[in-house]
């Protein structure tokens, strides 16, 4: 795919292909990496938009679940950490493994009301931490019970490890923590909450 020399420099690149399989329509919308003008507004100039591709289902719905919020985003780029993008996304098969039998028996399941809502609740996460050992971001959310809910996200890695995937902000993993968990200093740093 490429770009028009001729494209201004705020108008976006891509291509959409619409296919229907089994009477549902797809869409899958993709974009070459090219250069455009800044959106935020404390950068001015030129930025570079990521290659990237995304497969939207008949409901509408894709693999992107949620965004990393300015605030953050501005947060990690002061640590010299730069996002390609700010979506999060996860695979199918890491959506089971959220929900897996293994984790409730272990007693390590996330509410099943995080797995339902997660565009909304990382969104609106209680607490953002910067993990110092792993290239993730930590959203935790409060549960009724004290406890919280935590989800990983890796930031800039391959779905699966394939060979040819495209680098994304994949969720990783989750489970059921404690405060104290949260707290430890050596292993994270807060970016939003207490």
């Amino acid at each position: 795919m490429m770009r028009s020399k001729y494209a201004a420099p705020d108008t976006k690149t891509y291509a959409e292909l619409l296919f229907e399989y089994r009477g549902k329509e797809y869409r899958v919308k993709r974009n070459p990496e090219y250069t455009r003008q800044s959106l935020r507004q404390s950068k001015s100039g030129m930025t570079t938009e990521k290659a990237d591709a995304e497969l939207i289902y008949p409901d509408g719905t894709s693999k992107t679940v949620g965004v990393i919020d300015a605030g953050i985003l501005q947060a990690l780029k002061v640590r010299g950490i730069e996002p390609f993008s700010a979506d999060i996304s996860i695979t199918d098969k890491q959506l089971i493994h959220l929900s897996r039998a293994v984790k409730q028996a272990r007693g390590q399941q996330i509410d099943l009301n995080t797995i339902k809502h997660l565009p909304d609740r990382l969104a609106n996460a209680d607490v953002v931490l910067r993990s110092k050992n792993k290239n993730e971001l930590i959203y935790a959310f409060k549960r009724p019970d004290g406890l919280y809910d935590k989800v990983a996200v890796n930031l800039q890695r391959k779905e699966d490890n394939a060979k040819n995937a495209q680098s994304r902000n994949w969720i990783v993993t989750a489970g059921k923590v404690g405060k104290s968990t949260l707290e430890d200093t050596k292993e994270y740093e807060i970016l939003k909450g207490e």
